[in-house]
């Protein structure tokens, strides 16, 4: 271990509280680490096997860690030093689950299903493709207006995504075409369970990663971790509520068949929808 290296080098015996301090640190970020690793392997296994429960259950396991590290470490008077940042990398487009085209074609069929999913958002969706044809859905279902693969194409073409992602018209028709006979809440809950297993391996091998390095004191890891580990606990609570009857997050807007239609007043403009992330 590079920590028992540098007290091996320097001896001193007035130096031994600066070493225990070392070596407490370098088992907090070693702990932290396992851990860390721990949760990336489980999430893998879970998006192959279908589940999330191991998942979640480490992911506790991970902020028990944290929390108990925090309290037995306090803050340090010196200031952290800035740790460096990795930027999780999405899942390829080859690797998006069959069920994010399932649910945009049981909405594109079914549009009033959309009030069912309001705790989906684009950036659940691994591929951007998808991602861009559900922010379309629910932009127009937002402003009360008729969808159809007419208004959808339109939508897709003023928000930049059909010159962006290089998207044709034949394109956004076969992905949409037909529903699927399947419940699109059923559908959604599949795509926000990937979602929360990717989202929540990116962040473990993040953490695992800064551990790794060993350059913050023990306190500031443990925050640095905690702070990471947002993403996926925000998922895990929309997780959460998509499994809640009758739950509908704060913020969100009034199912679409309260919200009165307008078929023979056009907008005077559409306006366009942000680009969503390719992962997340």
């Amino acid at each position: 271990m590079y920590a028992h290296t540098l007290m091996a080098a320097c001896p001193h015996p007035e130096h031994a509280p600066v070493y225990a301090r070392i070596v407490a640190e370098a088992a907090v970020a070693r702990r932290i680490q396992e851990h860390a690793e721990r949760l990336v392997q489980v999430a893998r296994t879970d998006r192959e096997r279908g589940g999330v429960t191991e998942t979640l259950r480490h992911l506790d396991a991970l902020h028990d860690v944290l929390n108990r590290t925090r309290a037995a470490h306090p803050a340090p008077r010196r200031a952290a030093p800035p740790a460096r940042q990795t930027v999780p990398v999405g899942a390829r487009a080859d690797e998006a689950p069959v069920e994010e085209e399932m649910v945009l074609r049981s909405l594109a069929a079914a549009p009033a299903g959309l009030a069912d999913v309001d705790w989906l958002t684009p950036d659940d969706f691994a591929h951007p493709t998808h991602a861009a044809l559900f922010a379309c859905l629910r932009a127009l279902d937002r402003r009360g207006e008729r969808i159809d693969p007419v208004t959808l194409l339109w939508e897709a073409h003023t928000a930049g995504y059909l010159a962006g992602l290089r998207l044709d018209a034949h394109r956004v028709t076969e992905l949409l075409a037909g529903g699927t006979g399947i419940s699109a809440a059923y559908e959604a809950r599949q795509v926000l369970r990937h979602a929360l297993l990717r989202r929540t391996h990116q962040c473990a091998a993040q953490i695992a990663d800064m551990a790794a390095q060993a350059r913050l004191p023990a306190h500031h890891l443990a925050a640095a971790a905690a702070r990471a580990l947002d993403p996926a606990d925000a998922l895990r609570r929309r997780w959460h509520t998509s499994h809640t009857p009758d739950a509908t997050p704060r913020g969100c807007t009034r199912p679409a068949s309260a919200r009165p239609r307008s078929p023979t007043a056009p907008p005077s403009k559409i306006p366009a929808v942000a680009h969503p992330t390719a992962h997340r």
